[in-house]
């Protein structure tokens, strides 16, 4: 997840003494010595605009001596001083402008910002500051979020002009915590012999420019920024001409080989099968494996009906809830151009802002998507892990553990890695423009190795790492169910050995992590509020950590060892209409209260998270856990199925299809946003119609690549692993013949205890795809049960198509959903 920064107050009055004390400025620049500087700042800043349009030197002077109100400097100095801390080249080609009086001064002086206006504007704010100095802290900040420090002139006119390009400064604040969030903007449209360098000259040769340095920081850029080719996007690009040499290949000898028009049976356990079911030799099976005819047939098949299949609903629902909520943030806190309008989004001068709303309360609690992720990821570890695994010995998931773990790396690292790759190598190629530049590129060519390893969440919160300090943000996600996984064979042992054993070690480690959370958030003052002093603190120390996002995913292990061994019991309780009613109404209370229950919390700036400590913290460390619990119980109610209308759409067999997509959208989505917000050349204003536009077209983009990258990629993958481990065929045994511990473990062989267990944003219904699509995609029939079973409640009568998986040991092919 992308972090939020929170806010800092800014001031520039003597009488604000508290809110320079929070701000870190020196006493020696507060009172009328601070006031007077950022005046000859403003000055300055004016001088430099008037240069830089090409205006005559009269002109100047006039506009300096309407700011000017005792100043020791005289107009004509300050304007000499701004000319000559540029560059010889630079201001030979401002004074050619201005004495030919071209049209490309006359255009470049459209294009720039205004700066003197900009100017008067704040000097005014700043001498009400002084005549009320109560209201200082409101005044500036509504200047800032109102945007009347940004001023972007107009790229597209500047960059019509030959003889010129389009500069900026962008101001941001020195506190560390708001690092990412644009607070001002100045553009101006300068010939192309000055550089970012003439413009910053300015900025950093300011009187009093180390107060200054104590509130903003400045960073000054010309032209359109563009950046080169190095050794790791030449292998990208080959890389990726390759894979596609590959498909094509594939694919055209898939369509001119004749059509196989023998039926075909079940596809065996850990084998491949091509599209025309012919003996082919392993290297045609290979290349088979990329042809787009199997991935887009194999892409089709999907099992509607399992008793499950809610929870292919929830996974694509889940991934559209996180798209949404990065969509409002990635604009908010990447740096230039930000929102035009953050004073409508954030309540720092009035309470009646997008988050505290109802509809931002949504989008804010998209966080519970990732608790929803890793409570299904371990709800089918310990459920399916017991339903393939439960006749073995408790000893044998524990001795073949390591080659489970090699599955999962083996099935999750390929496709996870050419994504993350290409964002650090590619994605900055893409395009070019003002505000162009890297985010966390830099870092995924440093500790690529941690995101490899799976380990990057322990570095993000020992050493409390920036934003893009670490590589490609939203894998903390897949390192903390990696090391979740890494307990699961030792919770199947513990559940083949004793049940109770299970269920202590899971309470144990559950309460001990929902502990951890309490104590963080009560030392630390953790808000998970965007704009508080802490929300840095709390992604890096509560956030990303796997000691304290483990208890929703034990919540979920719980569950299955639970559904597994009482399913038929709860099915026939839950006929009861009373008892359906409470499970619902508790279930979703419990969502709702975790999604809206803090509104009112959200009004001020610091939120009541923040100053409330025993709000706080119980948000903190129960509001996870708590999610959790309301979504097992609407769950529970969908297996059961009780479901009603909520079944009847989370099982509708187009979020079959949709959910094997969720795991390379969840990959590639900030792929999209990267390149939508650097490219961006003005601000964004926020309103509900340009949100939800920005939303769906980053969803539907995202979606399009993932397809794209599921059938030349994670599919290919899947389809190679399945051959490469696939059993070798062994001899007909006699009577007498004892099984070989070596291939076979309690009636299964290696291949198929590796891939026993599913992956992150994988289903039961798309573990093993068994049968062709229905046409339809909403109108889900009933399913029939069979009554006779007393161990197997939801189990077909009548499989929809192909073998009865629910209770079959064929694991099937390594399939990435």
């Amino acid at each position: 997840m992308i972090r939020r920064p929170p806010r800092s107050t800014l001031s520039s009055s003597s009488a604000a003494s508290d809110v320079y004390k929070r701000q870190g400025i020196n006493a020696e620049y507060g009172g009328d010595s601070c006031f007077n500087m950022l005046r000859s700042v403003l000055l300055l800043l004016a001088g430099l605009a008037l240069n830089a349009m090409a205006r005559v030197p009269q002109e100047c002077i006039d506009s300096c001596e309407r700011l000017m109100n005792g100043m020791n400097k005289t107009c004509n100095a300050l304007c000499d001083d701004t000319a000559g801390l540029m560059s010889q080249e630079c201001v030979a080609s401002l004074s050619a402008w201005s004495s030919n009086h071209s049209l490309d001064a006359t255009a470049a002086s459209a294009s720039s910002a205004n700066v003197a206006k900009w100017s008067e504007v704040l000097v005014v704010t700043l001498e009400q500051v002084e005549k009320d100095p109560s209201q200082a802290e409101k005044l500036i900040m509504e200047v800032i979020l109102k945007g009347y420090l940004k001023d972007f002139g107009s790229y597209a006119k500047c960059k019509a002009v030959e003889s010129a390009h389009y500069c900026y400064t962008g101001l941001g604040s020195s506190n560390p915590a708001l690092d990412g969030v644009p607070l001002g903007m100045l553009a101006l449209c300068l010939p192309q012999t000055c550089s970012g360098s003439d413009v910053q000259a300015i900025w950093d040769h300011l009187p009093g420019a180390s107060a200054l340095a104590t509130m903003f920081t400045t960073k000054s850029v010309c032209g359109d920024q563009t950046l080169g080719w190095d050794a790791g996007a030449v292998v990208m690009v080959i890389v990726c001409f390759v894979i596609a040499l590959l498909v094509l290949g594939a694919t055209v000898v898939a369509a001119l080989e004749p059509e196989n028009t023998e039926e075909e049976g079940p596809v065996p356990a850990g084998t491949y099968r091509s599209m025309t079911g012919a003996n082919k030799s392993v290297g045609w099976k290979l290349l088979d494996c990329f042809s787009l005819f199997v991935n887009v047939k194999k892409f089709g098949q999907i099992r509607s009906g399992t008793a499950t299949s809610c929870l292919d609903g929830v996974r694509t629902i889940s991934m559209c809830w996180v798209v949404m909520g990065h969509t409002l943030l990635w604009p908010m806190t990447s740096g230039l151009p930000g929102y035009s309008n953050l004073g409508d989004m954030a309540p720092f001068y009035q309470s009646d802002t997008l988050l505290s709303s109802f509809s931002g309360q949504a989008i804010l609690s998209a966080e519970f998507s990732v608790d929803s992720f890793f409570f299904m990821s371990g709800f089918l570890a310990t459920y399916i892990g017991l339903k393939k695994l439960g006749s073995g010995k408790p000893i044998t998931p524990v001795k073949l553990a390591p080659f489970m773990y090699l599955d999962r790396f083996l099935r999750l690292t390929p496709c996870y890695f050419f994504i993350v790759l290409c964002y650090t190598y590619i994605s900055p190629l893409l395009a070019s423009g003002p505000f162009w530049a890297t985010l966390d590129q830099d870092a995924c060519k440093d500790r690529w190795w941690q995101n490899l390893l799976y380990i990057q969440t322990i570095f993000m919160s020992v050493t409390n790492q920036g934003e893009n300090d670490h590589c490609y943000g939203v894998s903390w996600y897949l390192a903390d169910d990696m090391m979740f996984f890494y307990l699961v064979p030792f919770l199947v042992a513990l559940a083949l050995w004793k049940r109770s054993s299970t269920y202590l070690v899971m309470g144990v480690m559950g309460l001990a992590s929902i502990i951890a959370g309490f104590v963080l958030a009560n030392k630390n003052k953790l808000s998970p509020f965007p704009f508080d002093p802490t929300v840095g603190q709390y992604m890096n120390q509560y956030y990303y950590p796997p000691w304290t996002r483990i208890s929703p995913y034990l919540i979920g292990t719980a569950f299955g060892v639970f559904w597994r061994d009482h399913q038929a019991k709860l099915t026939n309780t839950l006929k009861d209409r009373r008892l359906q009613a409470a499970v619902w109404v508790v279930g979703f209370g419990i969502i709702g209260g975790c999604m809206w229950g803090n509104a009112s919390a959200f009004d001020n700036n610091p939120s009541a998270l923040y100053t409330d400590r025993a709000r706080g913290d119980m948000y903190v460390g129960l509001s996870k856990p708590a999610w959790t619990v309301g979504l097992t119980l609407v769950c529970m109610m969908c297996f059961a199925r009780v479901g009603g209308p909520v079944q009847w759409f989370l099982e509708a067999p187009m979020f079959g299809y949709l959910s094997k997509l969720t795991f390379t959208v969840y990959l590639i989505h900030p792929f999209m946003l990267f390149i939508w917000v650097r490219a961006m050349t003005y601000p964004m204003y926020y309103s509900p119609l340009n949100y939800s536009a920005a939303f769906l077209a980053i969803l539907s983009s995202s979606a399009a690549l993932a397809f794209l990258i599921h059938l030349t990629v994670e599919q290919p993958t899947a389809n190679i692993l399945a051959i490469l481990l696939a059993p070798k065929e062994k001899p007909q045994a006699k009577d007498t013949e004892m099984p070989n511990s070596a291939d076979d473990q309690d009636g299964f062989s290696l291949s198929e205890w590796m891939s026993a267990l599913p992956l992150p944003f994988q289903g039961e219904s798309s573990f093993m795809p068994a049968l062709c699509a229905p046409p339809q995609l909403l109108a889900l029939p009933p399913p029939v049960y069979n009554s006779s079973s007393a161990t197997e409640p939801n189990q077909l009568a009548v499989p929809l198509a192909g073998p009865d998986l629910q209770d079959s040991k064929s694991l099937g092919g390594l399939m990435i959903a």
